[in-house]
């Protein structure tokens, strides 16, 4: 009995391996359309925010976005003297309240540094489509924006090439 329990762990054991092999295997899908234009949207607000353009930024506004609270946003949240910004998609969510598609909830993370500074936040973009602008090549509209987390004053380290210590006994706790 014991060596027929071990040919059946043999067999799905195998048969695991075969199964995994074969889904390695296949090649990954491509990226939907929705996938490359939410991609496409979120590098240009990285770019809307490396410029400091306050005018794109109201571009990627909604109609029926709070115009005042968007601009406010931007002013808090990007700084006059960016040298250099990275913003990524961390998840997305159907937005509530769209047809399946036409909206979702960008959990974004946006890295942004000014010379030797840095900051790293977090924020919500709902976006959604405009009705009738199916050609649009950049089809998204934010609708409403929140800040969910952010620390400043990141700094980074600079060490002086010209001078060397030599560090003896040095214990870091």
């Amino acid at each position: 009995m014991a060596g027929l329990r071990r040919h059946i762990v043999r067999l799905l054991v195998l048969t695991m391996l075969l199964h995994a092999g074969r889904a390695a295997a296949q090649p990954p899908e491509p990226p939907s359309r929705e996938d490359l234009t939410i991609q496409a949207f979120v590098r240009v607000v990285e770019d809307t925010v490396v410029a400091m353009d306050a005018n794109r930024w109201a571009s990627l506004l909604s109609p029926n976005a709070d115009r005042a609270a968007a601009a406010t946003f931007f002013d808090d949240m990007v700084p006059s003297n960016v040298t250099r910004a990275v913003v990524k998609e961390r998840e997305r969510l159907p937005l509530l309240g769209t047809l399946p598609g036409d909206g979702f909830r960008l959990i974004t993370e946006v890295f942004i540094e000014q010379d030797a500074r840095g900051r790293i936040a977090t924020w919500n973009l709902d976006i959604r489509k405009p009705r009738g602008e199916d050609d649009d090549p950049q089809p998204w509209r934010i609708v409403a924006v929140e800040r969910l987390s952010s620390v400043d004053g990141l700094h980074r380290l600079h060490l002086r090439t010209d001078q060397q210590f030599n560090a003896q006994d040095l214990s870091i706790r």
